[in-house]
């Protein structure tokens, strides 16, 4: 090895770092660095400040006199300005996708659609693109601001979301995604498309109020049969395991081509689990966890209607419990990421005191 060559090399850039006023350029950096730090964590506030402004003056411009027609313009409104930003439509330009947000680029303003896995309106109002659950979020805040009663309500094992809105104590629904006033009909969604319905096999249908309790209203929307899940492990009733049903209405579509979860839940003391679901095919999955593993069983069950259904789940498969898994390597990574910030920091100091006692 040519270590003359090293060494010219090593000279050469001790004289650059010498020539350069290398102290003010680290002060700039770390300066630009304070200033991102500082933009980072005002942004959320910004966004949150600037979106909740919008929904107030919006809804105040929508607003009159009587509630149904406010209910009517504020989801014409939603409609109109969400429509030519629907995801769906443009699902070929699918960027990111995460347990927590999903990125899509569009080919019009504004480019760049980022969906929550919460479905913030204050967001939804600036970004103005997502489908049916930003759309019946953005629509529920603006509702709200204008003195409307109202729910947000999600059937998620069939993938769509809507509104109620209750207008002389009764409850409405309004659909923003397609620009609906379906009143009481609550049949409309499982009803033929020939007939002007859905023609969905609904699962689980929940609404969520202004503070966030969740009220089951599938019995509103579709008739039920009673589905009783009982858990076990070597003979064992497992209490406060985990019980995850998907249902498989939409597993043939190409669009999604896998069960989507319909609801979670845990079994009380006697390993049991008991809800109502609409008719449908399902599979049910229970899940034990245990530090670093978790114990799982499955079956693919149908609930009929008007019918009791029960099955019994054992937990013999064994399986990463990856939550964990993810939860300790943030842990350390952020643990490491403040050894490194610390270790800069102290590093900063002692080379500004150095500069100091040979000034």
């Amino acid at each position: 090895m040519n270590f003359s060559l090293l060494k010219t090399l090593i000279e050469r850039i001790e004289d650059i770092i010498n020539q350069s006023n290398i102290e003010v350029i680290i002060e700039k950096l770390f300066k630009k660095l304070q200033i991102l730090l500082v933009l980072i964590l005002i942004m959320p506030i910004l966004i949150w400040g600037t979106g909740r402004l919008m929904i107030e003056s919006t809804a105040s411009s929508l607003k009159t006199n009587d509630q149904l027609t406010t209910a009517i313009n504020i989801n014409s409104w939603v409609y109109s300005e969400m429509r030519s930003n629907n995801v769906y439509q443009d699902k070929k330009h699918l960027l990111i996708t995460t347990r927590s947000f999903t990125v899509y680029w569009l080919p019009h303003l504004p480019y760049i659609c980022i969906r929550t896995t919460f479905s913030f309106p204050e967001w939804i109002i600036l970004n103005k693109c997502g489908a049916c659950g930003e759309n019946s979020a953005l629509f529920t805040a603006l509702s709200r601001s204008a003195g409307l009663e109202t729910m947000k309500v999600c059937n998620p094992g069939e993938d769509h979301c809507w509104a109620e809105v209750k207008i002389n104590n009764t409850w409405h629904i309004f659909d923003p995604v397609v620009n609906e006033v379906y009143g009481t009909d609550f049949g409309v969604y499982e009803r033929p498309k020939s007939e002007g319905g859905w023609g969905k096999n609904l699962s689980y249908v929940y609404g969520i109020d202004e503070i966030g309790v969740r009220y089951d209203l599938t019995k509103k929307y579709t008739d039920t049969g009673r589905l009783i899940i009982k858990v076990m492990k070597d003979g064992e009733p497992q209490a406060d395991s985990t019980v995850i049903i998907f249902s498989k209405f939409l597993e043939s579509n190409p669009l999604y081509g896998i069960p989507l979860e319909s609801l979670r839940n845990r079994t009380n003391t006697n390993g049991t689990m008991v809800t109502e679901l609409g008719g449908n095919d399902y599979l049910v999955v229970a899940e034990k966890k245990n530090g670093l593993f978790k114990w799982i069983g499955e079956a693919n069950i149908t609930v009929i209607e008007n019918n009791e259904t029960s099955v019994i789940l054992n937990l013999e498969r064994r399986s990463l419990n990856y939550d964990a898994i993810i939860i300790a390597l943030y842990l350390i990574g952020g643990f490491l990421i403040g050894l490194g910030f610390g270790y800069m920091i102290n590093e900063w100091k002692k080379y500004k005191k150095a500069l100091q006692n040979k000034n």
